[in-house]
């Protein structure tokens, strides 16, 4: 009888167990495909999915930017990048070119926000055109906060999104927003050393500081001077290379240059006869250079200290 008990008590605590893990696998299944059928109703129904957000197969040549009543025009030559038919900072070019390669949409534009980011993309967003071999790729419309580092790009005829570069905490806007002194290459005597054919610096204040730098048909030499040509040869690559810091906006400039005398004025003279030129002013605590060919540019205090080299520091045995 006491067996009997003992087996009958096995069978039931069995019995209970196989029961509450029925019950678990059953809860389990209900679990699941209550979410396969959640995922199916969202993925059916346009749940957002991350993405490239302009796919191309072959690197743009020509970019518009419609900034306002601007138009900025980015096209690819012979001779490198332009911008409105002015050399391009090439460094900023490949920063745009990997912007549209790596630029990602990341989730629609919220309800709540899309009728006043739509009407911040219409009235002062960036209109961009992207071509290639004179076929427009794609093209969009860009605004973003950059307090927030958001970024809202409206492609044409699609849903407006919120854009991000994966991997990088960076103001997507930014680049498209530049103006065109931000797109300009900085190298401020960006000459061919072959056309090369002499250099003058001259020193309003002190004219007996003035020199000439001539090919002498061996190397060159500073006019009527013994010639440190060490000195010499670093100044003209100093000279050739330099770039300048930032370029001023024309309404920027100081009224107070109109009657100022430079510190020194350097002129590059080619075989063609074509002049390359800089004056250096000082105004207030910038130092500016002023040519034809450039904006004005804001100079760094080495780079104006090469700018100011006067005839006797390339003078042979000096120390």
């Amino acid at each position: 009888m006491d067996l009997y008990l003992v087996k009958k008590e096995k069978i039931h605590n069995i019995t209970f167990m196989y029961t509450r893990r029925i019950k678990f696998l059953t809860a389990s299944l209900i679990v699941l495909i209550a979410a396969s059928a959640l995922y199916y109703v969202f993925s059916s129904s346009g749940q957002f999915k991350s993405r490239l957000l302009f796919p191309f197969r072959e690197l743009p040549d020509s970019v518009l930017l419609y900034q306002g009543n601007t138009a900025l025009h980015l096209v690819k030559a012979s001779t490198g990048w332009m911008v409105n038919n002015q050399p391009a900072d090439a460094d900023r070019i490949n920063l745009l070119l990997a912007t549209l390669q790596q630029s990602v949409a990341r989730r629609r534009v919220a309800q709540s926000q899309l009728d006043s980011i739509n009407r911040l993309l219409d009235e002062s967003g960036v209109r961009v055109e992207v071509f290639s071999d004179g076929e427009r790729l794609f093209s969009f419309k860009v605004t973003g906060n950059e307090r927030s580092m958001k970024t809202y790009v409206r492609p044409d005829e699609e849903e407006t999104v919120e854009v991000t570069i994966p991997g990088y905490r960076v103001y997507v806007a930014a680049i498209f927003s530049l103006p065109e002194t931000g797109w300009l290459d900085r190298r401020i005597f960006n000459f061919n050393w072959r056309n090369f054919e002499s250099l003058t610096a001259e020193f309003p204040n002190n004219p007996s500081d003035n020199f000439s730098v001539v090919y002498n048909g061996r190397f060159f030499s500073v006019k009527d001077l013994p010639t440190d040509t060490a000195r010499l040869n670093s100044y003209l690559d100093e000279i050739s290379l330099m770039e300048a810091d930032a370029f001023l906006p024309v309404h920027h400039l100081p009224d107070s240059l109109a009657s100022a005398s430079p510190l020194s004025r350097i002129r590059i003279y080619s075989v063609s006869r074509d002049t390359l030129s800089l004056d250096v002013y000082r105004a207030g605590d910038k130092m500016l250079g002023v040519s034809r060919h450039l904006p004005v540019s804001v100079l760094s205090a080495s780079k104006v200290q090469v700018l100011t080299r006067k005839r006797n520091w390339f003078r042979a045995g000096e120390g």
